[in-house]
This record gives structure tokens, C-alpha cells and sequence, in this order.
């Protein structure tokens, strides 16, 4: 009997702890669009040229700006095109240099 109006006590602070001045920030992440086609095919073939590393899955991505360039510049597609399959395949870093270099060229026209 003697603890009940300490617990009484207790239990009638409970509803008030973490009440406060609180404030709540919201922050808005505002990101840029992803670069497609040539923008995102120039970066993506100078790297290639940097490392000559062997695409892997990067031919696929390759192939999608290959693809989105297709729907502004058909022309300039289908000379790009003609080296997108023998770049997947190589897996010798001067010759991926050498053939990244080529689409660099035909970016540039």
C-alpha cells in the first residue's frame, strides 16, 4: 500500500513524457534525369578507351544508348551499331581501346 500513489503518480506521467517542442524536417531529394544516348555513350566509350577492360554486362547497357541514339539519329545508330557485337566480344584491352576509339569517331560526326 505504500508504493500505490508512487505508481499512481508514475502512471499519470506516462501520457506527458516525449512531449515537446519537436520539430519534424522533411527534405526533398531533387535528382537529375539519368544521361541517355550520346551523353551517356560518350563517358561510357572514353572509359573503355581509359581501361580496355572486357564489357561483361556493360554490352547491354551499351546497347541501350545505341538503342535510345537510334530514335534521334537512325544514321548515326547503325554505324555505331556495326561495333557495338565485335566490342562485346573482345576481351584483348588494346583492341577494346581501338574499337571504342572507332565509336568515339562516329560519335563525333
Amino acid at each position: 500500500m505504500r508504493y500505490l500513489p508512487k505508481i499512481l503518480i508514475c502512471v499519470a506521467l506516462v501520457p506527458f513524457v516525449g512531449c515537446g517542442n519537436s520539430t519534424v524536417e522533411t527534405s526533398i531529394k531533387v535528382t537529375s534525369p539519368s544521361p541517355m544516348g550520346e551523353e551517356a555513350l560518350k563517358p561510357f566509350l572514353e572509359d573503355l578507351v581509359a581501361k580496355g577492360q572486357p564489357l561483361g554486362s556493360g554490352g547491354m547497357v551499351m546497347q541501350q544508348y545505341v538503342d535510345q541514339i537510334s530514335q534521334k539519329d537512325p544514321s548515326k545508330a547503325q554505324a555505331l551499331q556495326k561495333h557495338v557485337d565485335p566490342l562485346m566480344s573482345l576481351q584483348d584491352p588494346n583492341k577494346i581501346k581501338a574499337k571504342a576509339k572507332e565509336m568515339l569517331e562516329i560519335l563525333k560526326k
